[in-house]
């Protein structure tokens, strides 16, 4: 049969309907896309003097340079996964807090009068 399900004549069979079986094939694809896992936080190391900046080091995937600030509005630590929603909310929280920093400093060495 051409369709994905068979159906069965109940009548030819001599069996209840209700007991009638019918054979669902599954669709044959080629192959099979699966989303990777979402890498583990190994490790937050504090970068420059001060701290203000961290480096993520993930399980098997390359170290990412956040913002202090930002990891912590996250409310990420070590041993939590990084999925790609998160992952896009970090980077999020890191580009507010820098523009933010740049406005900052833009504003303290301007002229006071």
């Amino acid at each position: 049969m051409s369709g994905a399900v068979q159906n069965l004549d109940v009548r030819s069979h001599d069996i209840p309907p209700t007991y009638a079986v019918c054979h669902i094939s599954p669709p044959h694809a080629p192959y099979t896309v699966t989303d990777p896992p979402a890498p583990l936080i190994t490790r937050i190391e504090p970068l420059r003097p001060r701290g203000l900046c961290v480096r993520i080091h993930l399980d098997g995937d390359e170290p990412l340079e956040v913002t202090l600030e930002a990891l912590e509005l996250s409310r990420l630590g070590v041993g939590d996964t990084l999925t790609p929603p998160t992952r896009h909310n970090l980077l999020n929280a890191d580009a507010d807090v820098r523009v933010r920093q740049a406005a900052l400093n833009l504003l303290s060495y301007r002229a006071r009068t």
